[in-house]
């Protein structure tokens, strides 16, 4: 008897710790760009792979759903977002994996006040026999101006590494295609 007084509380407190355990894993797989020591990787893959998808797609409006407001904002924004759709041609039939990696940083006390990665996907065929070779900007976090939050620059490079289109550079210095849209 006295045994099983023993047993029972203890079987009762793993049950109860049992419980909680997915609460708490759940809460330690949120994403939160601020916080030190997040793997950017999972987003950065997701985003790529979702611009593709809408460059696929001529998916216009969804793409416009990744650009940051600061980005949309531009005098020249829907300009640009055409000439963009206009480069792109075919639907892709393989490409590199995603690759990422920090672009710039602020970081104070216990979180990022800035954060921004750099996301590119190389060797995109396509059905219509061309290779391109996206890279872009995203603004992770900013706490001085949320506005900037999102796709701030995207282009694509030629195998020389040179620029064949370059849309809401950060710099002013846009690249536009003049006769050939990608590398054959």
């Amino acid at each position: 008897m006295k045994f099983t007084k023993f047993i029972i509380p203890i079987l009762f407190c793993i049950l109860l710790s049992s419980c909680s355990y997915p609460l708490l894993d759940k809460t330690k797989d949120s994403y939160n760009p601020a916080e030190p020591g997040t793997d950017d990787y999972s987003f950065a893959e997701e985003t790529g792979l979702e611009v593709l998808r809408c460059l696929d797609e001529n998916d216009v409006e969804g793409f416009k759903t990744l650009l940051s407001e600061a980005a949309i904002s531009k005098p020249n924004a829907e300009k640009q977002i055409e000439m963009l759709f206009d480069f792109y041609e075919g639907i892709s039939t393989s490409h590199n994996e995603v690759r990422s990696g920090e672009s710039g940083a602020k970081f104070r006390e216990d979180h990022y006040e800035y954060k921004s990665i750099y996301i590119n996907i190389h060797n995109i065929l396509t059905d219509e026999g061309k290779r391109y070779n996206l890279e872009f900007y995203y603004v992770l976090v900013d706490s001085d101006d949320p506005s900037k939050i999102g796709i701030s620059e995207i282009m694509f490079r030629d195998d020389n590494g040179d620029f064949a289109l370059r849309i809401f550079a950060n710099d002013g210095r846009n690249v536009y295609p003049t006769t050939s849209n990608a590398t054959d």
